[in-house]
């Protein structure tokens, strides 16, 4: 083969192979990118009414309480009742023996100022008395009263018969209620707080004076008003907002909220109760992301 025909057949070769590319890029397909499409949870807004609490702890107490002195000094002979028994008015709970070398003298009587219950004594058998020195307390229990500490930033907001429920220990699933009878008018300069005591009715004697109380202050209550779970909230420069999910395109909307009472939350504008507003996965969204609803 003469050395033009092989250049012509070189150049045929190389036209047909740039041909060939060429065809080829119509007939194979370009990868398609995949849609990022998040899965989220959604909730519907409801409406129910929604409680300002404080929520504090305190003790419980008789409602009028007493230490109890003796006239005469001497030692501790006998306990006549023990902690935690009823006494009465009047009634000889202690014997002080004021006995000396080389004199008699009769046991001393130490008697109860009031009907109730010995919540404490100081001494032990054997122990000096002087009229100085408790011996015993005694409280009412008909009527208790549970002191709680509340702090200078919320004490503005407590007043007198604001209602108060609360738990003990002893039964956890019933809630006891009374009303606030006393606020303190100064303040603990260890603590920043302030002592309020709450009276409760005691009929069926279940509250003893010493006992722990999970208390609730009911400061205000917000009835039926629109509420979300505090999760689906996010916050962004001191503003709060949702996602919202329509026609699986997720929409950021800014809300304005007032009290919240555990898991929800009062909202008073942004959204409406027929929004899905993403619960879970709205961490992963951006304003106009298209999603998926998970079950």
């Amino acid at each position: 083969m003469s050395k033009r025909k092989k250049t012509i057949l070189f150049i045929g070769i190389i036209l047909a192979a740039v041909i060939l590319v060429r065809i080829s890029k119509f007939f194979i397909k370009k990868p398609i990118k995949a849609e990022n499409i998040i899965p989220v949870k959604i909730v519907k807004p409801v409406y129910k009414d929604v409680e300002e609490i404080i929520n504090l702890t305190g003790d419980i107490r008789g409602l009028s309480e007493a230490k109890v002195y003796s006239k005469v000094t001497g030692k501790l002979h006998e306990k006549r009742k023990d902690v935690g028994e009823i006494v009465s008015k009047n009634e000889a709970v202690a014997l002080v023996d004021r006995d000396e070398p080389a004199l008699e003298f009769k046991m001393s009587e130490v008697n109860s100022p009031l009907n109730g219950v010995i919540t404490q004594y100081f001494l032990d058998i054997g122990e000096m008395v002087t009229p100085q020195t408790p011996i015993f307390e005694v409280a009412t229990i008909d009527k208790v009263k549970v002191v709680v500490n509340i702090t200078e930033q919320d004490i503005t907001k407590v007043k007198k018969d604001l209602p108060v429920r609360f738990i003990v220990d002893s039964y956890p699933s019933k809630v006891f209620r009374g009303g606030i009878s006393k606020i303190g008018q100064s303040i603990d300069l260890q603590t920043r707080t302030v002592p309020v005591e709450i009276s409760v009715s005691n009929e069926s004697d279940l509250l003893k004076p010493g006992m722990f109380a999970k208390v609730e202050l009911i400061l205000s209550v917000h009835e039926n008003v629109l509420t979300i779970p505090v999760d689906a909230i996010g916050e962004y420069d001191s503003k709060k907002y949702v996602y919202v999910v329509e026609n699986s395109i997720a929409n950021r909307k800014d809300i304005k909220t007032l009290i919240r009472q555990n898991n929800h939350i009062e909202v008073i504008s942004g959204i409406d109760q027929n929004d899905s507003v993403v619960l879970l996965g709205w961490q992963n969204l951006s304003e106009g992301a298209k999603v998926v609803i998970a079950e």
